[in-house]
C-alpha cells in the first residue's frame, strides 16, 4: 500500500504530469479570460436594453395619461425627461383614481405599445396597501384581474411611500417582472396611487446571458479536458528521453548495473 502512494505521488511529481498541469492552467486562464470578457459584454448590454425598454415604456404610459386625463394629472420629470411622479390637478384622489372603462383602455393601449402588463393602483391609507383597480392583465375568461393589491413586503412600497419610482423586479405568480412603478400624488401632495409598467419577465429578459454563460462553462470543461488528453500524451512521449536519462542517472548513484548511456 505504502509503494502505490509512493508511485502516485512520484507520478504526480514528474515532469509530464507537471507540464500538463501547467498547460491546462494556461489554457484554462485564456479561454476563461475569453469567455468572461464576451459574458461581461453581453451582460452590460442586455442591462442597457433593458434600462432603455423600461425608460420607454414609462415615457410612453406618461404620455398616454396626460393625453387622456387632459387637466386633471400633470407628470413631474427628472432632466433626462424620465417620469418620477404623478401629480393629480383636479380632483381628489377617490373620485380619480377608480375602476372606469377610460383606465380599461387607457392601459390595453399602452400596454400594446410596450409589449408589457399596466397596473394602475390607488393606495388605501386605512390598510396601508396599494390596491389595483385597472389593468391590461386577464384572466382565464378573459376578464380583467383586478383584485390585487400590495403592501410593506413588496420591494416597491417603500420606494413609493418616500415618492420616488421603483426600478427593479416586481414579484408576481412566483416569479418577477420588470418594471417601471412611478407614485401618483394626491392634491396635497401625498401618495394616493402608482402607475406600473413592465416589460417581461426578469428571468425571460436575461436568458440569453444566462444561456451563453451555461455554454461557455460547457465548453471551457470539454476544451480542458482535450487539452487534458492530448496535451498529456504529447508530453509523456516528448519526456521519454529525459525519464530514461533520469532511470540511468538513478541508477548509477545508486551503484546497480548499468547499460549502454541512452541516447
Amino acid at each position: 500500500m505504502l509503494i502505490a502512494v509512493r508511485n502516485i505521488a512520484d507520478w504526480f511529481c514528474s515532469l509530464s504530469v507537471k507540464g500538463t498541469f501547467l498547460l491546462l492552467g494556461c489554457v484554462a486562464a485564456g479561454v476563461i479570460s475569453a469567455a468572461g470578457l464576451g459574458y461581461d459584454e453581453l451582460r452590460d448590454e442586455t442591462e442597457r436594453h433593458i434600462a432603455i425598454r423600461l425608460d420607454r415604456a414609462a415615457r410612453t404610459a406618461a404620455i398616454a395619461f396626460q393625453g387622456a386625463l387632459e387637466n386633471r394629472i400633470a407628470v413631474t420629470r427628472n432632466h433626462q425627461g424620465a417620469p418620477q411622479a404623478y401629480q393629480l390637478t383636479s380632483g381628489n384622489a377617490e373620485e380619480t383614481l377608480r375602476a372606469e372603462v377610460l383606465f380599461d383602455q387607457l392601459v390595453e393601449k399602452i400596454g400594446r405599445v410596450n409589449q408589457g402588463f399596466v397596473n394602475l393602483f390607488v393606495y388605501n391609507s386605512d390598510k396601508n396597501q396599494f390596491e389595483r383597480f385597472a389593468t391590461n392583465m386577464r384572466g382565464p375568461n378573459g376578464e380583467y384581474v383586478r383584485k390585487v393589491a400590495f403592501s410593506t413586503p413588496h420591494p416597491a412600497f417603500a420606494t413609493l411611500k418616500e415618492i420616488r419610482p421603483f426600478i427593479g423586479g416586481s414579484p408576481q405568480a412566483g416569479r418577477f417582472r420588470m418594471a417601471y412603478i412611478v407614485p401618483i400624488l394626491g392634491e396635497n401632495a401625498e401618495i394616493a396611487g402608482a402607475i406600473a409598467t413592465d416589460v417581461g419577465w426578469v428571468d425571460d429578459l436575461w436568458r440569453s446571458a444566462s444561456e451563453l454563460k451555461e455554454r461557455m462553462l460547457a465548453w471551457t470543461a470539454a476544451i480542458l479536458a482535450l487539452i487534458a488528453a492530448f496535451g498529456g500524451i504529447l508530453l509523456f512521449r516528448a519526456m521519454k528521453p529525459l525519464r530514461a536519462i533520469a532511470r540511468y542517472a538513478m541508477d548509477v548513484a545508486q551503484n546497480s548495473e548499468v547499460g549502454p548511456v541512452p541516447y
